[in-house]
């Protein structure tokens, strides 16, 4: 049983939840009804009075990322995050993604020149990974394009000039 503003009962555990109809990749928080589309984060009241409060680190939405003291909303969303961790996030997407491909066999080479690009980077040796990333080519540039790795599409388009 909840007391409301105006002094009145309501008794919460008789309310049904709002329907939400979530897209692919999606986010929702707190009460929200209606649609929301893929890859969208979309944030409604998480108290009882219609605040919304969000105090713990988190990285909310497609492929956002957060340190551990800071909080990220959105799609590939970024806070406290630096460049070398977004770096090895996206080549490593980029490489499952390329794992995958149907034609993986006659690319064997970009495919572990990727893989050496993410040892460079863990190590933050730019340099290398800008090697790598050029002899990776253009099935990687591909593949950095279709998963949205834009740090990493801009640096093998660099190295290709």
């Amino acid at each position: 049983m909840t007391i409301l503003d105006d002094g009145q009962k309501e008794d919460v555990m008789d309310k049904k939840p709002p329907k939400v109809e979530v897209g692919e990749d999606s986010v929702v928080m707190g009460q929200v009804t209606g649609r929301v589309g893929h890859r969208s984060v979309v944030i409604g009241a998480t108290d009882s009075k219609g605040n919304t409060i969000i105090n713990q680190p988190m990285a909310v939405g497609y492929g956002a990322q957060a340190d551990p003291t800071s909080i990220a909303i959105g799609a590939f969303a970024r806070a406290g995050v630096s460049d070398s961790a977004q770096l090895v996030a996206e080549l490593t997407r980029i490489y499952e993604a390329m794992k995958q491909a149907p034609d993986v066999a006659e690319h064997q080479e970009s495919v572990a020149q990727v893989r050496q690009a993410i040892e460079a980077a863990k190590k933050n040796e730019r340099a290398s990974v800008l090697t790598h990333l050029k002899a990776a080519g253009y099935f990687a540039l591909g593949y950095a394009t279709n998963v949205s790795a834009s740090m990493v599409a801009t640096l093998i388009m660099e190295t290709l000039k």
